[in-house]
C-alpha cells in the first residue's frame, strides 16, 4: 500500500553500540519473561510502529511517559474499523480505475480455522497498472457465516466485500476476472460449465489395493514405513542424534500435501544410514528395526525422482511480484515431458507415473488465457511445445481481444520497418495472412536480449506505442495469478484453478423454456458419451441470460463410442435417480456401492429434476426428505415412493419415462421434447390422468 500510494518514508536513525546493547537486552528480557517467539522482533509491523514512535518523540524535549505513547487494547479495537475505512477510501478509486480498464483480477478463498472451528472469507486482488507494475492487495479476511446454500452464501459474501470498494457494477458487467482454486462453495457460485474428464475412467484410478502388482505394493510399503519411521523419530527425539552424526532431520508428511511427501522421502534417503546406526545402538532395536527392512532404497530413490519435477514446478509458480499466468503453459509441459520420460519408468514407479499423468489430464485443461499469456511473454511467444491446433486457438483468441480493445474488425496496418526476422521462425500459424496486425508484427519482430527475462512487463512498458492493443491485453492477462488466494497464503498446484468471467445463480423453479434447456443439456452429454451422474437441483444454475448451466463434473464418466453400460461406484445425487436405480439400491444393500450406469441414466434424473421444479407436491415431498435427519437409506426409500407414485398417477410422467427407455436414435430426443411441451401443465400435479400425444 505504501509503495502504491507513495507515502513518505523517513530515513532510519543510527545508534551507537552501547545503546544497541541496552535495546537488545530489553528485547531479550521481554521475549523471555512473556514467553514470546524469538522471530517477533523481525515482525514488519513492530518495526514500523517503533520507527513511528521514535520519529514522534524527536519533536519533544525531555522524557516522555511510555503510557502516553502506547495505545490500550480497547483503543486499538475501536480504531480498527476507522483505519480500515480510511484504507478502503484510498483503494476505492485505484481499484475502480483498474476495473474500468479490465485489468482487475479478484481471487476469493474460503477456509476454516480448525482450532476455533470458524470459517473465513479472504479476497485478494491483483492488477497491472498503466506503469506496468504488478500490485496485490488483500481486501479482507472476514468471518464467513454460512446461511442456507453454501454457494449462494459465498457469492453474497463476496459481493458484500466488493461493494465496499464500489466494484459491484464492474462484477455484474463482467469487467472483473475471478480466479479460484477448486473450493466447492466458490465453484458453485462462480464456476462455468467446463467439462473435465473423470479420473475414474482410468484403470489405475479404480485399482483396489489387493489387486496391485507386487512392485507397486512394495513402493506403497516404502511410503508407509517412511511415514511411521519419521513419526517414531520425532516421538522419541532422535532428530538431534541424526544431525550430530551429519544427517538431516526427518520431516513429517501431512495428509494431503504431495510436496511434503517429497521432502519427507528426501530426508529419509539422506539420513537412512545414520538412522540405521542409531536404531541398532538403542534398546528400541526390536521395535523399530523392521521399519528399515521395509524401506526399499531403490524404490525410495525412484519416488524422489518421480516427484522431483513436481517440486520444481511448485517453486516456479511462486513468482512473487512477477506475472505468473504464462507459467501454466511452462509447468504443464515440464510435467508432461517429465512423466513421459524413460527416467521415471522404473518397475513399481510406472504405475504411479501413469496415475500422475491421468490426474494431470483430469485436473488441468488449458484455457485460452493460459496460452495467450505465454505468447505475450517474449521468451515463450512461439509456443514451441504446443500443437498447431492450440497455437491457432491462442492466436484467434488474441485477435478477438484486440478487435474488442481497438474496436476493429480486420484492418490493414503497415508493416513495421524493423520486421526483419525469418518467417520460418514463427511457425505455420503466423503464415496466415492477417495484414500485419499487431500480433503478426509482434511475432515477427526481433526482440532485444534486454527483454528476454522472467518478467515480461518491462517489454510491454517500452512497447506501448508500438503495440497499444497487445500492451493492454498483456496488462489484463498478467494481472491473473496462477496460484490460489493470497490471504490464506497456501500454494495450490499450477493448474488447479478456474477463470470466471460471469456469475451464476441458483434457480428455484422452471418455466417451459428452462425444461427444454435441461433436456438439451443432457442431450449434449448423451451425444458426447458422458454420464454426469449428479443431476440434482443444487447443480443446476442460471447465468444472466437465463440459460441453465450444469456445474460440478466431479463424478462424470466418459464412455467409449460403442459402450452402453459401465459399472462404477455409486456417487453423486441418488434421490433424483430413476426407479430401477433406487429399487436396486434398496433391495440389494450389500452391493449398493456399485451400479451399472446406463448411457440414458442422466435423462431419468433430468426428468425428475424438471418435475421437482414445476410440481409443488413433488417439491414439498423431496424437500421434506432432505430436510430431515433420517439416514440415507430411508431418504432413498422415500424418494423411490415419490417417483413410483408419480409414475402410477401421472400418465404424462410415465410417457416421458417410456420415451427414455425406448431411446435409440437422435430423433427420439425430439419426441421426448414434444411430450414435455404438450404435457407441461399435466406434470404440475401428481394425480393427473390427462395426456396429450
Amino acid at each position: 500500500m505504501d509503495k502504491f500510494i507513495k507515502l513518505k518514508k523517513l530515513a532510519p536513525l543510527k545508534s551507537n553500540s552501547k545503546d544497541r546493547t541496552v535495546i537488545q537486552e530489553e528485547f531479550t528480557k521481554w521475549i523471555c519473561s512473556s514467553i514470546r517467539p524469538f522471530n517477533l522482533v523481525s515482525d514488519p509491523g513492530l518495526k514500523t510502529m517503533l520507527q513511528t514512535i521514535i520519529d514522534i518523540c524527536k519533536k519533544y524535549q525531555g522524557s516522555i511517559n511510555i503510557d502516553d505513547i502506547l495505545a490500550t487494547p480497547t483503543t486499538i479495537s475501536n480504531n480498527v474499523k476507522k483505519l480500515a475505512e480510511y484504507y478502503r477510501s484510498l483503494l476505492r478509486s485505484i481499484l475502480i480505475e483498474q476495473a474500468e480498464s479490465g485489468t482487475l483480477a479478484v481471487c476469493p478463498d474460503l477456509w476454516t480455522d480448525n482450532h476455533k472451528k470458524i470459517k473465513y472469507l479472504g479476497v485478494t486482488v491483483y492488477f497491472v497498472t498503466n506503469g506496468y507494475e504488478l500490485f496485490t492487495f488483500d481486501l479482507c479476511c472476514t468471518r464467513f457465516n454460512e446461511i442456507g446454500k453454501a454457494g449462494e452464501s459465498a457469492l453474497k459474501a463476496i459481493r458484500e466485500q466488493l461493494n465496499l470498494f464500489g466494484l459491484l457494477s464492474y462484477m455484474d458487467n463482467n469487467k472483473i476476472t475471478f480466479t479460484s482454486d477448486r473450493g466447492a462453495n466458490i465453484l458453485k457460485a462462480l464456476k462455468d460449465d467446463t467439462i473435465a474428464p473423470s479420473p475414474s475412467k482410468y484403470g489405475e484410478a479404480n485399482t483396489a489395493l489387493s489387486d496391485l502388482p507386487p512392485k507397486p505394493k512394495e513402493v506403497l510399503k516404502t511410503i508407509a514405513t517412511s511415514k511411521k519411521l519419521v513419526k517414531y523419530v520425532k516421538l522419541v527425539g532422535l532428530n538431534k542424534n541424526i544431525e550430530e552424526r551429519g544427517g538431516v532431520a526427518l520431516k513429517q508428511k501431512c495428509v494431503v500435501r504431495w510436496l511434503s511427501m517429497s521432502n519427507m522421502l528426501e530426508s529419509v534417503d539422506a539420513s537412512i544410514e545414520h538412522i540405521r546406526f542409531i536404531l541398532l545402538s538403542k534398546s528400541s532395536k526390536s521395535q523399530c528395526y523392521f521399519k528399515l527392512n521395509n524401506i526399499n532404497i531403490d524404490a525410495l530413490k525412484d519416488l524422489i525422482g518421480l516427484l522431483s519435477k513436481l517440486k520444481n514446478v511448485s517453486s516456479l509458480v511462486q513468482t512473487g511480484t512477477r506475472p505468473s499466468l504464462h507459467m501454466a503453459y511452462i509447468c504443464i509441459n515440464k510435467l508432461e515431458r517429465h512423466l513421459s520420460g524413460i527416467n521415471v519408468n522404473a518397475d513399481g514407479i510406472d504405475f504411479f507415473r501413469k496415475r500422475l499423468i491421468q490426474l494431470l489430464k483430469c485436473m488441468f485443461t488449458f484455457d485460452d488465457k493460459h496460452l495467450a499469456a505465454a505468447i505475450l511473454h517474449p521468451l515463450y511467444r512461439k509456443l514451441t511445445f504446443a500443437t498447431t491446433y492450440f497455437k491457432s486457438i491462442a492466436h484467434f483468441y488474441i485477435r478477438e481481444q484486440l478487435n474488442d480493445i481497438l474496436g476493429l474488425s480486420e484492418q490493414d496496418q503497415f508493416a513495421d520497418p524493423d520486421d526483419n526476422s525469418d518467417p520460418d521462425d514463427i511457425g505455420p500459424i503466423a503464415m496466415i495472412t492477417f495484414k500485419n496486425d499487431e500480433l503478426e508484427r509482434y511475432l515477427r519482430m526481433n526482440i532485444e536480449d534486454i527483454y528476454k527475462q522472467s518478467n515480461p512487463l518491462k517489454f510491454w512498458h517500452d512497447h506501448q506505442s508500438k503495440f497499444p492493443g497487445l500492451s493492454l491485453l498483456a496488462r489484463r492477462l498478467f494481472s491473473i495469478r496462477i496460484t490460489s488466494a493470497g490471504v490464506e497464503r497456501q500454494l495450490s498446484l499450477a493448474g488447479r484453478f478456474f477463470i470466471f468471467t460471469q456469475e451464476f445463480s441458483h434457480i428455484n423453479s422452471f418455466e417451459l423454456y428452462h425444461s427444454m434447456q435441461m433436456i438439451n443439456i443432457v442431450r449434449h452429454l448423451y451425444n458426447n458419451n458422458i454420464i454426469y451422474r449428479d443431476i440434482c437441483p443444487r447443480n443446476v444454475m442460471m447465468d444472466r441470460d437465463k440459460r441453465l448451466r450444469l456445474i460440478d463434473f466431479g463424478f462424470a464418466y466418459i464412455l467409449k463410442d460403442d459402450q452402453a453400460v459401465q459399472k462404477l461406484p455409486i456417487e453423486g445425487a441418488t434421490t433424483f435417480a430413476d426407479i430401477d436405480f433406487l429399487t436396486e439400491y434398496i433391495e440389494n444393500p450389500q452391493a449398493y456401492f456399485w451400479y451399472n450406469y446406463k448411457r440414458n441414466f442422466d435423462l431419468f434424473c433430468a426428468i425428475n429434476v424438471i418435475t421437482y421444479m414445476i410440481n409443488k407436491e413433488v417439491k414439498e415431498g423431496m424437500n421434506g426428505i432432505h430436510s430431515t435427519g433420517i439416514c440415507k437409506n430411508k431418504k432413498v426409500r422415500n424418494g423411490l415412493q415419490t417417483w413410483k407414485r408419480m409414475q402410477t398417477k401421472n400418465k404424462a410422467y410415465d410417457a416421458l419415462l417410456q420415451s427414455i427407455e425406448n431411446l435409440s436414435m437422435e430423433s427420439d430426443f425430439d419426441n421426448m421434447e414434444l411430450i414435455l411441451k404438450n404435457n407441461y401443465k399435466n406434470l404440475q400435479m401428481i394425480d393427473n390422468e390427462n395426456y396429450e400425444k
